[in-house]
């Protein structure tokens, strides 16, 4: 994602995906950025396991901690 501009590892980021989703700093990704890295995490966790689990995935990070 930092690769693609989407992040700037030396700020605080947030990433989420759940049912409605991926979303970066809340916003949505949607199109081609949202399908790949959907695949890269369907990928990774193992099917669509954010939709067949119910579970949602919050990741934050914050380089100045």
């Amino acid at each position: 994602m930092a690769a693609d501009g989407m992040v700037d590892t030396t700020k605080r980021y947030t990433l989420q995906y759940n049912a409605k989703g991926l979303f970066v700093n809340n916003k949505k990704l949607t199109g081609k950025d949202a399908q790949k890295y959907e695949e890269i995490l369907n990928k990774e966790l193992g099917n669509d396991s954010r939709i067949t689990t119910f579970h949602e995935i919050n990741f934050e990070q914050d380089p100045n901690k």
